[in-house]
C-alpha cells in the first residue's frame, strides 16, 4: 500500500515539475533577448525610495547608529532617463543631507549613466561627487560594467 502511495507521489511531483520546467521555458523565451533594465513608461513621471536603519561597528568596543534614506524622481523619455535624488544621512545622531541630478542613457544594447551631486550641512559625507558608469554588452546575455566615482 504505501509504495503505491510513494509511487504516486512520485509521480505527481515529476508532473508538477513538468508544469513548471514548460512554464520556466515560457519565461526563458521571454528572459533571452534581456538587457539591463532601462526606464519604464516613456513620459510617466516615477518617484522612488530607500531607508536603511542599522548599526556600525567601527572598532572593538565602538558602535555607531546608521541611517540612510533617500528620494529618487526619475522622467524615462526614449533613450534617457533623467533623475533628481535628495539623501539624508545619520551617523551618531549628526546628519548630512546630498542632492544629486543624473541621467541613464541608452546606446543600443549599452547603458550609459553620469551624476553630479553635492553634499549640503556636510560633516562626514562627500562635498561633491561625480559617477559615470558604462554597462557594455560582452555576448549573449552577458554584460560588463566599467565605474568611475570621484568624491
Amino acid at each position: 500500500m504505501k509504495t503505491k502511495q510513494h509511487a504516486g507521489a512520485v509521480l505527481a511531483l515529476l508532473a508538477l515539475t513538468g508544469a513548471v520546467l514548460g512554464e520556466d521555458l515560457q519565461t526563458y523565451r521571454q528572459v533571452k533577448d534581456w538587457t539591463p533594465y532601462f526606464g519604464g513608461e516613456q513620459g510617466s513621471v516615477y518617484l522612488s525610495g530607500n531607508f536603511e536603519d542599522s548599526s556600525v561597528r567601527l572598532a572593538p568596543g565602538r558602535q555607531v547608529d546608521w541611517l540612510e534614506s533617500d528620494v529618487q524622481l526619475s522622467l524615462p523619455l526614449k533613450n534617457a532617463t533623467p533623475y533628481v535624488d535628495l539623501a539624508y544621512f545619520e551617523r551618531d545622531h549628526i546628519g548630512d543631507y546630498a542632492f544629486t541630478a543624473g541621467s541613464f542613457f541608452k546606446l543600443g544594447k549599452d547603458i550609459l549613466q553620469l551624476e553630479a551631486g553635492a553634499g549640503m550641512k556636510i560633516d562626514f559625507i562627500y562635498q561633491l561627487q561625480t559617477t559615470a558608469e558604462y554597462d557594455y554588452h560582452l555576448c549573449n546575455n552577458l554584460y560588463g560594467k566599467v565605474r568611475a566615482r570621484s568624491l
